[in-house]
């Protein structure tokens, strides 16, 4: 149409090619290419012709067929441009690299059939033919000329859509993070992996099979700002392309038959270039360079197939007045990465300093922003609701299943809240058994409390590990506790390897030695080890401090050109900035390498699942740099901490650390339930200290004043001087009694004792609070949250 034919660019290049009075140029015009008949048409031994809106494609394949011209472009092969379903296929069969992708077309599906045969979408994936593609995927509708193409992220990063559109002002794209994501099926639509290309993409332009010039944008992927020069034309800068690209140009011109054409290329993160989409008619805008090159080649295409004895006899000059910036663009007979003229290219080599260094990386490595306090729960289980879920989901050596995903922690709480339903009611008396229920009940409790959190399971801050139990092969004196008191819901490290005491131990999570022989992965299990990991979430003052510490890095280290450090910007944009952003597969580390990425690159928006998704590389290994080098220095380390948190100071000895443990070690039992301070029926174990001097079943509740004021002794009592506990021997006396290895500052004489009375103390403050709840009338004005409180205590 007009608006193309007479474009900047067009007449650049139509300038230069009539320069030397060898060809005449005729406008057809809207009016006679919409109004006329083509037998009315201009007739010419030429024919640049291509689609725009409103484009009469038919019309100019009637003329072509009735006049026969030579087409720069071929006419009968740019219908396959208007449907992306024909692009992929043509490059798929002319082995041109693309994303992994499926095809659902839903052209004449029967009344009432809203997807084809064999089209599945789940919470995270879609799937066709056996191919599986997951979140984050790209969405495109199959019309070549609607560009309202949608990417889908999963919920482990927050879920959402981010929808992409022909630019709008200085937007081309939007972040919508209460989209449900469900695709649409209002037509047909490609789906292909989102591949990370470092929040640049690569527009290939081409003339002829033999030259390319490739330029480089900023992503719209990553936060829909559109950088533009201070006359208003979008920023794009020159690139080399490698020698894979430059046979992807070849290919790419000759499977389509089209001499000028565009194309979008993926500079993947893996290494690799990968076509996703082919334009067409395409001229670069603003490159003098370009145009003389384009002009040069039309000519000689031209000339090749009408008159190709006119090639030696008038060579086509470039223009004088051309001037190139740069010495590694493309020319005549050779693919090349041309330069351009474009804004802000080339202004950067001067180089303060010693002109003989040069400064060829920085390399930080940031810890991730203040965060909420990580907790862990652990359990031995085994209920069939629970080892069906982990027979479902256990990995390849059916050691351990890893739960994560929306539909596997859904799962989780289905089978927790049937396991809760079933449990008995409630006795009045107190004993081993009823006292084992309640603790159950409140770890299932915690479960629901934990998996029911914000109503749905977006984010990357909960997961669930079920790890299979094998029998021990050797017994231990020491008796083991109930089946569900031997573990705490605390503040933890990462590891998540802890194994409960003997007679089992748990196969697979920290490189542990299997006992009682090899056992089979296909065998069920009879049990397994829950746990549970939930908090450690970036806090908005993290994501503030991450944020403005990218900021102030910019500055600090890029500061030339502008205050706020533009440097980085125009070295990144420009790709004399390889920068790359690799962060642990902790969510808090992800969003705080988001964040930092945010302010670095000075990008927009309030979301940062986009640029989570776009620049930061997660890698799982990072936490294992050393792989398992640093277990027995954690192990011993662990051995001493425990030996000294239960050393009896009159015996002169700790108890041992079960030596095939190399995690966490099981807490001892909260409170005496004997006169030995064993539970009933267990061995005696003369190393391990009682909780109180007497032997007396849990003591009635006392008054919340008097429970708080005895809780907060103790407290003190652990954190001050230890010749304050009653009893205790003097300073010297307990320097000399002292554990051996490294000194613990103000460890107290008595720890356990000191840990068994507080968590005594603790459980009758719970209690009489519990009571106290169960009393406030109904009617009272807080009446009715309380008791809803109580309620779900109760349950």
């Amino acid at each position: 149409m007009d608006k193309k034919a007479r474009s900047k660019p067009m007449k650049e290049i139509v300038q230069r090619i009539t320069s030397f009075n060898e060809f005449e140029v005729f406008y057809f015009g809207d009016k006679v290419i919409l109004e006329e008949a083509v037998e009315n048409w201009p007739q010419c031994d030429c024919l640049l012709s291509w689609h725009s809106d409103g484009f009469p494609l038919d019309k100019s394949l009637e003329y072509v067929k009735l006049r026969r011209p030579f087409c720069v472009n071929d006419v009968t092969q740019a219908e396959l441009l208007l449907d992306r379903r024909k692009v992929y296929r043509t490059l798929v069969e002319n082995s041109i690299p693309v994303p992994t992708h499926i095809i659902v077309s839903r052209d004449n599906l029967p009344e009432g059939q809203t997807d084809p045969e064999g089209f599945l979408e789940d919470h995270d994936c879609v799937q066709l033919g056996g191919v599986r593609i997951c979140k984050p995927f790209v969405e495109k509708p199959a019309d070549g000329e609607d560009h309202n193409v949608h990417i889908y992220y999963p919920f482990s990063m927050g879920g959402g859509v981010k929808r992409l559109f022909r630019k709008v002002d200085d937007k081309s794209s939007q972040y919508d993070s209460n989209h449900p994501g469900t695709v649409r099926r209002d037509g047909s639509y490609i789906y292909e992996e989102f591949l990370p290309t470092g929040g640049t993409d690569v527009k290939v332009y081409t003339v002829g099979p033999r030259y390319a010039h490739a330029e480089a944008r900023k992503s719209p992927v990553v936060d829909g700002k559109v950088q533009r020069s201070p006359d208003g034309k979008e920023l794009r800068f020159p690139v080399l392309l490698s020698p894979q690209e430059k046979e992807i140009a070849r290919m790419v011109t000759l499977a389509f038959g089209q001499k000028v054409c565009g194309f979008d290329l993926l500079r993947s993160d893996r290494g690799k270039a990968y076509v996703c989409d082919v334009n067409g008619w395409s001229f670069v805008k603003n490159s003098k360079k370009y145009y003389d090159d384009a002009a040069g080649i039309l000519r000689s295409i031209i000339l090749t197939a009408l008159a190709p004895h006119w090639l030696n006899s008038m060579p086509m000059l470039l223009p004088s007045h051309v001037e190139s910036p740069g010495g590694d663009g493309g020319g005549v007979g050779g693919i090349g990465g041309g330069d351009g003229d474009g804004f802000m290219v080339d202004d950067m080599e001067e180089m303060d300093g010693n002109p003989e260094e040069e400064l060829r990386c920085v390399l930080a490595v940031i810890r991730h922003g203040d965060r909420t306090p990580k907790q862990k729960m652990k359990m031995k289980v085994q209920q069939p609701e629970f080892l069906s879920l982990f027979e479902r989901y256990k990995d390849g050596k059916g050691m351990q299943a890893k739960l994560k995903t929306p539909q596997q922690l859904q799962d989780l709480l289905d089978a927790t809240r049937t396991i809760q339903k079933q449990l008995p009611p409630k006795k009045g008396t107190v004993d081993q058994q009823e006292d084992e229920l309640k603790d159950l009940r409140e770890r299932l409790t915690i479960i629901l409390t934990v998996l029911e959190e914000g109503g749905h399971f977006r984010g990357v801050n909960r997961k669930v590990q079920l790890k299979r139990m094998v029998p021990a092969a050797a017994k231990t004196t020491e008796p083991a506790p109930p089946l569900t008191s031997s573990t705490d819901a605390r503040d933890s490290a990462p590891d998540g390897n802890a194994s409960p005491p003997a007679p089992s131990v748990p196969c697979g999570g920290s490189g542990a030695p299997s006992l009682g022989g090899s056992v089979s992965s296909d065998a069920p299990a009879a049990e397994v080890l829950l746990v549970l990991k939930w908090g450690g979430r970036l806090t908005h003052a993290g994501r503030e401090h991450a944020e403005t510490l990218g900021t102030h890095f910019r500055a600090v280290m890029y500061p030339r050109y502008g205050p706020a450090g533009g440097g980085l910007l125009r070295l990144h944009s420009t790709y004399r900035h390889d920068l790359k952003i690799y962060s642990s597969d902790e969510g808090r580390v992800q969003t705080s390498a988001a964040a930092f990425t945010k302010g670095l690159l000075d990008l927009e928006g309030d979301s940062l699942t986009p640029i989570l998704v776009s620049l930061v590389n997660k890698d799982a290994s990072m936490l294992e740099a050393f792989g398992k080098g640093a277990s027995d220095d954690m192990r011993q380390a662990k051995e001493v901490l425990y030996s000294q948190l239960t050393w009896d100071g009159s015996k002169s000895q700790g108890q041992a650390l079960v030596s095939h443990l190399t995690s966490t070690p099981p807490s001892p039992a909260p409170w005496a339930a004997s006169s030995s301070g064993q539970p009933p029926g267990s061995v005696p174990n003369d190393g391990r200290e009682a909780a109180s001097g007497q032997a007396s079943p849990r003591r009635a509740p006392e008054e919340p004043a008097a429970a708080a004021e005895k809780l907060l002794a103790g407290l003190q009592m652990a954190g001050g001087d230890s010749s304050s506990l009653p009893g205790s021997p003097s300073a010297a006396s307990a320097a000399a009694a002292a554990p051996p290895g490294p000194h613990i500052r103000n460890m107290p004489a008595k720890p356990l004792a000191i840990l068994h009375e507080m968590v005594a103390q603790i459980s009758e403050l719970v209690d009489e609070l519990h009571t106290r709840l169960r009393l406030i009338p109904p009617e009272t004005d807080v009446g009715a949250g309380r008791g809803a409180c109580a309620a779900g205590s109760d349950e």
